[in-house]
């Protein structure tokens, strides 16, 4: 298998949505610091996530600090850093996040992890020179829109991942579930639900598929968390 073994490791309230409001409600504090706890387990040297998640959880809607570029940057993967331990891709095709380091420091347990931004052939030169700038490793996949596979074979290839925890938001887990290529789901369920409209949910597609295949599961283990919770595991049934 030229790429790495995915397992999507999420975290849901009982209504299926992995982000909103009850984030904030004391009452599924320890079913969200278990979801860390449970992702340090693993012990993957690389996690996945969209532009929305990092934007929301770590960038906080800061702008790159772009400054004009009068030459052409060469859309060739540019590798800051080689013998990181774990590495965080940053699913940002055009070029929009605004980092203000090049590491995702230490945080409820996770270990610190070295950003990778994955993108397109679209982003601008001058977002490149700021990532150069921020010595900001980047891998490209695709001219115009995100190809998957050459993303994945690259994650292996280059970077050497064996184990890629994919992290959501739903857009991005819907579409590596179009793909076929999640081969394993750990989800963490909080006892919680605020039945927040306009949140996201666990996978989610595009609005103009005519078709949406089904992806089923074998349940391989379920664990009662402190807080009421659940970490369930399953098996992706190909």
């Amino acid at each position: 298998m030229d790429r790495p073994y995915i397992l999507c490791n999420m975290l849901t309230a009982l209504d299926g949505k992995i982000t909103g409001p009850y984030m904030s409600d004391e009452y599924a504090r320890k079913t969200m610091d278990a979801y860390d706890r449970i992702h340090e387990s693993f012990g993957a040297n690389a996690w996945m996530c969209g532009r929305k998640t990092m934007e929301e959880n770590f960038t906080l809607g800061k702008e790159p600090d772009l400054q004009k570029v009068d030459y052409e940057i060469p859309r060739t993967d540019f590798l800051a850093r080689t013998d990181a331990k774990v590495y965080c891709l940053s699913v940002d095709t055009r070029g929009k996040l605004g980092w203000p380091a090049n590491t995702i420091d230490p945080y409820n347990g996770r270990s610190e992890a070295h950003i990778v931004e994955i993108l397109t052939e679209q982003v601008s030169n001058e977002f490149l020179a700021f990532l150069q700038r921020m010595e900001i490793s980047y891998l490209f996949a695709g001219k115009m829109e995100l190809d998957m596979e050459l993303l994945l074979k690259k994650v292996k290839n280059v970077l050497g991942v064996d184990l890629l925890l994919l992290e959501g938001g739903g857009s991005l887990n819907g579409s590596f579930m179009e793909k076929g290529l999640i081969d394993e789901l750990s989800l963490v369920l909080t006892p919680i639900a605020d039945g927040a409209v306009h949140t996201p949910t666990l996978f989610e597609t595009k609005a103009d598929l005519t078709e949406y295949p089904a992806m089923k599961f074998e349940l391989k283990a379920i664990e009662r968390l402190d807080g009421n919770g659940l970490w369930i595991q399953y098996k992706v049934i190909p």
